[in-house]
């Protein structure tokens, strides 16, 4: 079965410019990482179907209080799953969690000066959850100033799309480069200028040419304590023009798994007769 799943995670749809990626979930059916304590920053696994051709891997992360990460089948998205994340009906209060795409030996996945794709589907369940929805950040550094840019609806929803709830959405960075916020945090803000909000394209504009190098890229949500659930696929991140959409699925069980490989069998038999 291992063998079958590496094949099947590995399985890459591309073009000159684009490469879609599936990524599988590290238990059949779906799993469910969680961690009961509020250290900071909190508990972290591998999704281990998948290390890209330049080292870069996704993590359960920041996972912490009793919340829970995984990829599963809760609300499939583009095929039978999508990355859900939630905290709900514990006395937590310092709950988290995300999923982050990073290398295993700590370099860059691009310049920031060459992004070029930033976007995910992302979903949040309901509004009676105060403050919190689905947030996005990436992670950059020029090795004087570094920090997140994060998008939070919740913290100016002034500035923020109209987020619907139970709904699935989709936030591009690059196209709505004009009417998205993101803000900066650490030392970051001192390159901006500014601890507010400020349109991506204004953060380009802040940052291009300062050499700075994306070194992370994540949807989750902040430390809070109310009650949260929410879902993220279809991550995208490019540079010049090359980009990787990550659609996240749970591994199949046996039955359907076989019916798969048998397929792709099939497939490439009828490939090698032509």
């Amino acid at each position: 079965m291992n063998k079958t799943i590496a094949v099947m995670a590995f399985a890459v749809v591309s073009t000159a410019a684009f490469a879609q990626v599936t990524v599988y979930s590290n238990n059949v059916g779906g799993d469910a990482f969680t961690d009961s304590g509020i250290a900071n920053p909190g508990a972290f696994q591998q999704v281990t179907s998948y290390t890209g051709p330049n080292n870069e891997a996704w993590f359960y992360n920041e996972v912490k209080d009793d919340a829970t990460i995984g990829i599963d089948t809760a609300q499939a998205y583009n095929g039978n799953g999508s990355v859900h994340l939630k905290a709900l009906g514990g006395a937590h209060t310092n709950g988290k969690a995300s999923i982050t795409l990073t290398r295993l030996d700590a370099g860059s996945l691009g310049a920031f000066d060459s992004l070029t794709h930033w976007n995910a589907d992302i979903r949040t369940e309901s509004s009676s959850l105060s403050n919190q929805s689905m947030i996005l950040r990436l992670y950059v550094s020029n090795g004087t100033n570094q920090g997140f840019l994060v998008f939070d609806s919740g913290w100016t929803p002034s500035v923020a799309p109209t987020i619907t709830y139970g709904t699935w959405q989709n936030m591009d960075f690059i196209a709505n480069s004009n009417s998205l916020y993101v803000r900066g945090t650490n030392s970051l803000v001192t390159a901006l200028g500014t601890a507010a909000e400020m349109k991506f394209s204004d953060v380009q504009t802040a940052l291009n040419g300062g050499g700075y190098q994306v070194l992370a890229a994540n949807s989750g949500w902040g430390t809070a304590s109310a009650d949260f659930e929410g879902f993220v696929d279809n991550y995208t991140l490019g540079f010049g023009g090359n980009s990787t959409t990550y659609n996240f699925e749970a591994v199949p069980e046996p039955m359907t798994m076989g019916i798969l490989a048998a397929g792709a069998a099939l497939a490439a038999r009828r490939r090698k007769k032509k």
